[in-house]
């Protein structure tokens, strides 16, 4: 731990990995930076550097490190680098024989290859493919060749083939290219449209793509959160995907109310387990009254509050499904999305018909 003044303002600097990292067998340090925040009340972030094992300057190099993690927060909480960091991907990249390597990447279309660096492309330990050669553009406009490799890239549930030149660009420690891209949209091309388009446009139809298979999941977060892991999975085996929303990011002008109600509108249905007394009470208020479908899983058919006992009376929209014990949580839940999904469908056609002056299948978001 220690302490820096940049600019008059006290930097709080804390070391709190520092390891030998077996796949690329190099030393990696993560620093937290923290300082007082008008915005936060204490701003805190990450940074994160890699040097060789047998560093000889490791000491000075770790000090320009921690100093420049501390200057970086500062120029954050003044506004003049983005708030949250710059934006990168989590990948793992693969030699065609052997384990694969985990790192962050960022993004350059202007190249088609993707970039990275000698000690992985070019280490005999890792076993990559050279192919031949490759002109590349320097970021001064400079032509150059540079040796290019084959390599495989996984990012969530992409896994691609590519190509991968040597380039001494610094940090993150890959730039993925054109090519990766263009691989994963092959078959997409309607992504590329929504991309050129406006921002509310674009906003549309994600919103519609997601009311085709995305359901909100409410419930205790506390002890009782692998019931929600347990609905999620039931509603994976159908092709349906689980929101929790303590599990995303929030929009900070929003409270958590409004954060519920956005995930709730850009959902197909909600699933509330109505087990133990916890914040999805008011949740179910909400759903209540903004009329969103709603099923409501109740062990023994029993509210958690008498004050929400009646809430799926009177209602078309939401609808109570009891069951007897833990073993029929997740038959009980895919039962409940069978009749929200109907639910949803005789919805939409009777909007259709409600709105015909103003709908047609032209006018249609198409998710």
């Amino acid at each position: 731990m220690k302490e820096y003044t940049v600019d008059g303002v006290s930097v709080r600097s804390e070391i709190t990995r520092d390891v030998i990292v077996p796949e690329s067998g190099q030393r990696a340090v993560s620093i937290v930076s923290s300082c007082p925040s008008e915005r936060w009340g204490t701003r805190t972030q990450g940074y994160g550097c890699t040097f060789p094992p047998n560093h000889s300057e490791f000491a000075v190099d770790l000090e320009l490190a921690r100093l420049r993690a501390a200057e970086m927060l500062l120029k954050v909480e003044r506004g003049e680098l983005p708030e949250g960091g710059l934006r990168v991907l989590g990948i793992e990249v693969f030699p065609p024989q052997g384990n694969g390597i985990r790192m962050i990447a960022g993004v350059n279309l202007a190249t088609p290859a993707t970039l990275l660096g000698p000690e992985i492309l070019e280490s005999p330990r890792f076993g990559f493919t050279r192919l031949g050669k490759y002109t590349l553009q320097n970021l001064d406009g400079s032509m150059a060749e540079a040796p290019l490799y084959g390599v495989r890239i996984k990012y969530g549930s992409y896994d691609i083939e590519t190509y991968a030149v040597v380039s001494y660009h610094g940090s993150p420690a890959c730039i993925l290219g054109g090519d990766f891209f263009q691989k994963i949209l092959r078959g997409k091309e309607y992504l590329i449209q929504e991309l050129v388009a406006d921002e509310h446009q674009r906003l549309l139809a994600t919103a519609a793509r997601c009311k085709k298979r995305y359901v909100l999941l409410a419930g205790s977060y506390g002890s009782h959160r692998g019931r929600l892991d347990g609905i999620k999975s039931a509603l994976r085996s159908i092709g349906l995907v689980g929101l929790v929303l303590d599990e995303y990011p929030d929009i900070e002008e929003q409270s958590l109310a409004e954060k519920m109600v956005t995930y709730a509108a850009v959902s197909r249905f909600v699933i509330v387990d109505d087990f133990v007394p916890s914040g999805h009470i008011d949740e179910l208020a909400i759903c209540h009254e903004r009329k969103f479908i709603t099923a409501v899983l109740r062990l023994g058919g029993r509210a958690t509050t008498a004050m929400q006992a009646d809430l799926a009376d009177d209602v078309t929209f939401i609808k109570e499904f009891a069951y007897a014990g833990d073993d029929e949580l997740e038959v009980t839940a895919l039962q409940a999305a069978n009749w929200a999904n109907g639910a949803v469908a005789e919805r939409a056609k009777s909007l259709n018909r409600r709105y015909s002056a103003w709908r047609s299948p032209e006018k249609i978001v198409r998710g």
